[in-house]
C-alpha cells in the first residue's frame, strides 16, 4: 500500500532525499476570490455582448494557474487577450462562410429527401472533425502557455490526424451502443499525451480501453438502471392519476401537457444524481488509470481522489442552478397558460405564447453570470482542488533534469475551440 506524504514532507534527518519523495500539487485558490471574478466578468462580458470574455478567461486563468503549486513553485499562463481575440477572428472568418453556405444548400436540397438526408450526414462529419479539430489546437495553446519553473510544455503532434482518428472512433462507438468508448477515449487519450513535451522531454502513456471497460460496463449498466427505473415509475404514476381523476375530463391539451411536464421533471430530479454519481464515479477512476500510465522519463504519476466531495458538490451545484433557472422557466410557463387560467380565448393564448419566448430568452440571459459564478465557484472549484490535491509525482527530483526546448509554439489563441465555445474556461 502506498503512503502518500504531504507536500513539502521532509525526512527525519532533513537530509538531501527531500526532493526523492512523492509531491503533491497544491492549490491556493479561495473560492469567494473565483465567485467574484467570475460574477464581475459574466456582468461585464454580458454588457459588451460577449466581446469581454476574451479579458475575462486570460484574467481566470492567471488565477487559476499562478494558485497551482508543485515542489514549492508555481505554474504560470502565458496567454494574452491578443492572441485569443486573433484566434476567434480567424475562426469566424472561416466558420461564418461554411454556416451561410450551409443554409443556401439545405434550401436547395428541401425538394430532394435522398440528395438532403447524405448531405446532412456529410455536413455533421464536417462539424465532428471541426470539433475535435478545435479540441486538439484549444489544448496546444493552453499547453504552450504553460510553464512551471520557467521550463514550457508543448505538443507536437497533428490537430488533422487527432480529429479524424477521433471520426472513426466516433462511428465505432455508435455503432456499438457506446460499448467501444473506453477503447476510444484510451486511444485519444495516448495521442495526446505521447505528443505532449514537457520542456525538451517527452511524455509516455500506455492506456488501454481494456483497463477502463471493466468499471466502464458497471457504470454503463448502472446508468441504464438510473434512467429506466425512475421513468418507468413516474411514467405509471402519471398514468394512475390521468385513469382516477378527472384531470383530463375537460380535453385540455394544455392540462395535458402541464401534468405530463411535471412527471418527467419530477424523474429527471431523481434521475440527476444517481447519473452524477455514475459519471462521477467513472471519471476519477479513468483518471486514476490515466496517471497510472503516463510517465515523463522516470516520473511517475498516481492519484487518490475522493469521491466524496466531488458528488456533493455536483449535487449541490446543480441544485442551486435548477433554483435559480426555476425563476424564468416559472415566468414563462405562467406567460405560457395564461390563456388556461384566466381565460382570453385563442388571442391571449397567442399572445401568451409570445411573451413566453421573449420573457424566457431575456430572463435567462440576465441570470447566465450568476449562473457561471455558482457553477465556477461551485463544482468546478471542488473538482480543482480535488483532483489537483490528490495527484501525486514519484521522483520530482528527477525534474531538475528538464530543460526549456525551443520548438515553434502557436502564434494565435484557440480560434475554433472558442467559436464553438470548447472548453469551460
Amino acid at each position: 500500500m502506498r503512503v502518500i506524504p504531504e507536500a513539502g514532507a521532509v525526512p527525519p534527518n532533513g537530509g538531501p532525499e527531500k526532493r526523492a519523495l512523492p509531491q503533491r500539487f497544491k492549490f491556493h485558490g479561495q473560492r469567494k476570490t473565483l465567485a467574484w471574478m467570475v460574477f464581475k466578468y459574466g456582468i461585464l462580458t454580458l454588457l459588451t455582448l460577449g466581446i469581454y470574455r476574451f479579458w475575462a478567461k486570460t484574467h481566470l486563468r492567471r488565477y487559476l494557474w499562478g494558485a497551482t503549486e508543485f515542489d514549492g513553485d508555481r505554474f504560470e499562463w502565458h496567454g494574452t487577450v491578443k492572441e485569443l481575440f486573433l484566434g476567434f477572428l480567424i475562426a469566424m472568418a472561416i466558420l461564418l462562410p461554411i454556416l451561410i453556405g450551409d443554409s443556401l444548400i439545405r434550401s436547395a436540397l428541401v425538394t430532394s429527401p435522398a440528395a438532403f438526408s447524405v448531405y446532412s450526414f456529410v455536413y455533421g462529419i464536417a462539424l465532428l472533425f471541426l470539433f475535435n479539430f478545435a479540441f486538439y489546437r484549444m489544448w496546444r495553446y493552453r499547453l504552450t502557455r504553460t510553464s512551471w519553473r520557467s521550463i514550457r510544455f508543448n505538443m507536437s503532434g497533428s490537430a488533422s490526424n487527432y480529429a479524424l482518428q477521433a471520426i472513426l472512433w466516433s462511428f465505432l462507438t455508435g455503432i456499438t451502443a457506446g460499448l467501444a468508448y473506453p477503447w476510444m477515449q484510451a486511444a485519444l487519450i495516448r495521442k495526446r499525451l505521447n505528443e505532449t513535451e514537457v520542456g525538451g522531454s517527452e511524455v509516455t502513456c500506455t492506456l488501454t480501453g481494456g483497463q477502463l471497460f471493466p468499471r466502464f460496463l458497471l457504470c454503463y449498466f448502472l446508468a441504464a438502471m438510473a434512467i429506466v427505473i425512475p421513468v418507468f415509475v413516474f411514467s405509471l404514476l402519471v398514468g394512475m392519476v390521468a385513469a382516477l381523476s378527472d384531470v383530463f375530463a375537460d380535453g385540455s391539451s394544455d392540462t395535458i401537457m402541464a401534468v405530463s411536464f411535471i412527471g418527467t421533471f419530477g424523474g429527471m430530479l431523481l434521475i440527476a444524481p444517481l447519473l452524477v454519481a455514475v459519471f462521477l464515479f467513472y471519471r476519477v477512476f479513468a483518471y486514476r488509470k490515466m496517471l497510472e500510465a503516463t510517465k515523463l522519463g522516470s516520473v511517475g504519476v498516481y492519484a487518490s481522489v475522493p469521491m466524496g466531495p466531488l458528488v456533493w458538490s455536483a449535487i449541490v451545484t446543480g441544485f442551486l442552478i435548477v433554483l435559480i433557472l426555476a425563476i424564468p422557466f416559472g415566468g414563462s410557463l405562467l406567460a405560457l397558460f395564461s390563456g388556461e387560467l384566466f381565460g382570453g380565448g385563442d388571442d391571449m393564448a397567442l399572445a401568451g405564447v409570445s411573451i413566453a419566448i421573449g420573457l424566457g430568452m431575456i430572463s435567462t440571459l440576465l441570470v447566465m453570470p450568476l449562473i457561471s459564478t455558482i457553477s465556477m465557484a461551485g463544482f468546478a472549484f471542488t473538482a480543482i482542488r480535488t483532483f489537483l490535491h490528490g495527484t501525486v509525482v514519484e521522483n520530482p527530483s528527477d525534474l531538475s533534469e528538464l530543460v526549456q526546448n525551443a520548438g515553434p509554439v502557436p502564434t494565435t489563441g484557440e480560434g475554433f475551440a472558442d467559436a464553438l465555445d470548447i472548453g469551460a474556461f
